[in-house]
């Protein structure tokens, strides 16, 4: 199908419009690697088939989308567990991968992999790492209970805490 510019009456197919946004979107994610742009690039070439092989741009963009996503939310799974990174901890991670030479992966399970190794900190089903659950355990041990009461209270002692005659008061029955 055939598409013709509305400005300079050119025309082009629908399949060189479709090239043209993917650069744009691939160029609007090279802005958001910033100085890390480099490795991300070198990062997805290491999913060539071959060692000089090609990345078609569709699937390019998909993984340079992917490592953002992980980059912007700085976590990640991996085996059922939640990990957190850093965007310096991904720049990294790509680097050394890179620096590996390698080729032919699948999927970003290596660069998981390699956080993980580099200290990527396991989040618990809450989102937190084991540090700051403890620093929340902490502030909650601080605080106290959320009832000051003692634990164990002789019946005299509740009944005069609740301002009643009788424990049968205290349930809603009247005494008679």
């Amino acid at each position: 199908m055939k598409l013709i510019c509305p400005h300079c009456q050119s025309s082009f197919s629908l399949e060189e419009a479709a090239k043209d946004v993917m650069h744009h979107e691939i160029a609007s994610l090279a802005a958001k690697f910033g100085p890390g742009w480099q490795f991300a690039q070198g990062y997805v070439d290491c999913f060539r088939q071959s060692q000089f092989g090609r990345i078609r741009l569709e699937k390019r963009l998909l993984l340079l989308k992917e490592v953002w996503a992980i980059i912007a939310q700085e976590r990640f799974e991996f085996k059922g567990h939640g990990y957190r990174t850093s965007h310096a901890a991904m720049k990294l991670g790509m680097y050394r991968i890179i620096k590996l030479d390698k080729w032919g992966l699948k999927n970003h399970n290596y660069l998981k992999q390699v956080l993980i190794t580099d200290g990527a900190e396991v989040l618990s089903a809450e989102g937190l790492t084991a540090g700051e659950e403890r620093e929340r355990e902490r502030r909650k041990a601080e605080r106290g209970p959320r009832n000051a009461e003692p634990a164990t209270m002789t019946a005299e002692e509740y009944k005069r805490s609740r301002g009643i005659e009788s424990l049968a008061e205290g349930v809603g029955k009247k005494v008679g």
